[in-house]
Parts: C-alpha cells; sequence; structure tokens
C-alpha cells in the first residue's frame, strides 16, 4: 500500500504539471490561434479536445486528491487496480503503444487540419 501512495504522489505530480500546461495551451489557443485563417469546425474541434482533456485531466487530479484525504476509498481503489484479471484485462486491452497512438492521433489531426481537409477526414 506504501507503493500505491508514492504511486498517487507521482501521479499528482504530473496531473498538476499537464494542468499547467494545458492552461498555457488554452491561453495560446485564444492569443495566437484564434488569428489562423482555419475554418470554424477545425477551430471548434481543436477547442473541443482542449476542453477535453483539460476535463480528463482535472478528473483525475480530483481523483487522486480524494484517494490521498480518504485512505479506506484508497484502500479500495488499490484492491481494485491490484485484482490480478483486472490487470490483466487492462494489459490486453491497452498497452503503452495503445496510448502513444491515442496522442500521436491527436497530434496528427490537430496538423492535418492546417493542410486539408481531406487529409483531416
Amino acid at each position: 500500500m506504501e507503493g500505491y501512495r508514492k504511486k498517487l504522489k507521482l501521479k499528482l505530480i504530473t496531473d498538476c504539471i499537464l494542468l499547467v500546461l494545458l492552461i498555457v495551451v488554452i491561453i495560446f489557443y485564444f492569443v495566437l490561434f484564434n488569428k489562423n485563417p482555419i475554418d470554424d469546425f477545425s477551430k471548434g474541434f481543436q477547442f473541443g479536445v482542449i476542453i477535453g482533456m483539460f476535463g480528463f485531466t482535472v478528473f483525475g487530479l480530483g481523483s487522486v486528491l480524494w484517494q490521498m484525504r480518504n485512505p479506506e476509498y484508497a484502500k479500495k481503489i488499490y484492491v481494485k487496480r491490484t485484482d490480478d484479471r483486472e490487470i490483466m484485462i487492462t494489459h490486453k486491452t491497452m498497452t503503452l503503444s495503445g496510448t502513444i497512438l491515442i496522442y500521436v492521433m491527436f497530434v496528427g489531426m490537430f496538423v492535418a487540419l492546417y493542410f486539408s481537409m481531406e487529409v483531416f477526414y
């Protein structure tokens, strides 16, 4: 359980860093990218992805803070995450390459919006 507390602290730090980066991205979106010559659909798509990632990070940060303040809830989550069946299912469905692929696809969609809508779709 002590190792799990260390993982929670590390996740807290990474979520805070990601939250700050996303706030910077949102500021840059409104200051710099709002003047780009792309259409409204593309701007809306970009903004939606950014806000979605922001909400996901805030939710994760709230979950970590809740676990740090409530030891019985943290223990329940720890038991669930260390269950062998859950671990096997997670490893089978989502490996590291799957996670990397999701982020590469998001970056690719953002880049494709500036070249052509056909490439984006």
